[in-house]
């Protein structure tokens, strides 16, 4: 079976995905700034989708999140990245 090519796999993509400082201390390792340092976020893109406030997430995050439903999601971030900015590294 073949996987969709919009669907991450085992690289890093170039979907990125934001998490406002609230997202990131909830999901963050504890002690570390997911915000501003370098890591690993792992949560399920359903979670991810229902934790944005506000508004919730735009369009484009929607289009890449709402079809991987309840799997998992790696974000990672590196220091040199934006604030808050991850690349979905891959889904479980």
């Amino acid at each position: 079976m073949s996987t969709p090519t919009d669907t991450p796999t085992d690289t890093t993509t170039d979907t990125r995905i934001y998490l406002d400082r609230s997202q990131c201390d909830r999901f963050s390792i504890q002690g570390a700034d997911a915000y501003f340092d370098e890591g690993k976020v792992l949560v399920a893109a359903s979670t991810l989708l229902k934790s944005k406030g506000g508004d919730g997430y735009d369009e484009d995050h929607k289009s890449a999140l709402e079809p991987l439903g309840s799997k998992t999601v790696i974000l990672t971030r590196a220091e040199s990245d934006a604030p808050g900015w991850f690349s979905i590294e891959r889904v479980v």
